[in-house]
């Protein structure tokens, strides 16, 4: 399970679950968080740092 939490509100903003845990899992969370929220240019995400939010796909 991969979860984007919003840091003002502490709401639970994106989600998704797999069975595994490739760049595809947490890809999901953040998209469903940012087409939900609609977030400005302004945006701070800060992750765990594990292999899956390290690669290119998700910094992009």
């Amino acid at each position: 399970m991969a979860t984007i939490l919003d840091l003002a509100t502490r709401k639970i903003v994106g989600w998704t679950m797999r069975l595994h845990m490739r760049t595809e899992l947490t890809l999901a969370a953040l998209m469903m968080a940012v087409q939900r929220q609609r977030p400005g240019c302004a945006l701070i995400c800060h992750s765990d740092r594990g292999s899956q939010y390290a690669t290119e796909a998700y910094a992009d």
